[in-house]
């Protein structure tokens, strides 16, 4: 399993959201196995 964890730049839950829906629907066999919290001064939020 890889992880990447990147500074992003717009709409943080529309680029996870695209990002996980790709990952999710391009392959028979890929699932979720980890996921990192984090906090950014306002909102708690997941990140694949």
């Amino acid at each position: 399993m890889a992880k990447l964890e990147q500074t992003l730049n717009g709409n943080f839950d529309e680029i996870l959201s695209r990002i996980e829906n790709g990952i999710l629907s391009g392959s028979i066999s890929a699932s979720l196995e980890a996921s990192t919290d984090f906090f950014d001064g306002t909102v708690m939020r997941d990140a694949v």
